[in-house]
């Protein structure tokens, strides 16, 4: 099969190819080549039909893909920009959205350079500057995270997708996210850890000022996320930091007839700071 060119819902191929083969109910995709958004996917289907409930699975490979058109085609939403690589696998049930969603099972990688991550600005919510968590008023200028490299790898099983490995960097910081997506009830929850690596001495003594290193949440929908500084963290942090490791706390726990409470004492301090999101 050829096409110039294919739109589907919003998204665009063009110099499309695939080759179709089957036998017994079993229909093979291979190879599948097109251009996308100024890069190209190449890959290989099938579906299988011989069962009430269709099977499928693909495996497809993405290079030098534009984000910022395709996100917005697929998505609606303006988040991200940058040269998109990704390899997938993934096995699904069903021939409706809904039977596919809850029985995507595969996982993956991809990876986005010289880009920005659109609506949150780390440098200054590390900075713990004006806006950073969108309290600066309606400006014309809408905040974005830089970034010369994100890569993330994930799994997805039954329609939840999991990372814990994504890593992000840019110049100024280095940032660590993990966390899911639930693909049905579009719900999300990650957490964003940055670490600074600024060579500037204006800009670490700024953060060392503001806490640096405070973690943010991103919690909400795929369609409406939102951000906040993990508090809770930081809170535990100082904890360890500032009271479990001060002379006066391991003064009170070297005397022999408080050693064997010190564990307990850490345990109920740090219960304090523990419950529910």
């Amino acid at each position: 099969l050829r096409a110039g060119k294919v739109k589907l819902n919003k998204t665009t191929a063009q110099d499309i190819y695939v080759k179709v083969s089957g036998k017994n109910g079993v229909f093979n995709l291979n190879p599948i080549t097109a251009k996308l958004y100024k890069g190209n996917i190449s890959g290989k289907a099938a579906i299988n039909v011989k069962k009430n409930v269709p099977q499928s699975s693909i495996k497809l490979k993405l290079n030098d893909v534009e984000c910022e058109p395709l996100v917005k085609d697929v998505l609606e939403k303006d988040i991200i920009k940058g040269d998109l690589t990704a390899k997938v696998a993934l096995s699904m049930l069903g021939d409706a959205a809904e039977k596919i969603k809850k029985t995507l099972n595969g996982k993956g990688e991809f990876s986005v350079n010289s880009g920005a991550i659109k609506g949150i600005d780390l440098v200054a919510m590390v900075r713990n500057t004006d806006g950073a968590y969108g309290f600066a008023g309606t400006g014309s200028q809408k905040p974005e995270t830089g970034f010369s490299e994100l890569n993330v790898p994930f799994t997805i099983t039954n329609g939840l997708f999991k990372t814990s490995d994504t890593r992000m960097v840019s110049t100024l910081l280095r940032v660590a996210v993990s966390g899911k997506a639930n693909l049905l009830n579009k719900r999300i929850k990650f957490r964003i850890k940055p670490v600074v690596v600024t060579t500037s001495k204006t800009d670490k003594r700024k953060m060392k000022r503001s806490e640096v290193k405070v973690p943010v949440i991103v919690y909400g929908t795929l369609s409406s996320p939102k951000f906040r500084p993990d508090l809770r963290a930081v809170a535990k942090d100082k904890l360890e930091k500032e009271v479990f490791e001060s002379k006066k706390f391991k003064k009170v726990f070297k005397k022999k007839k408080y050693a064997p409470y010190e564990d307990a004492a850490k345990s109920l301090l740090k219960g304090l700071l523990d419950g529910k999101e």
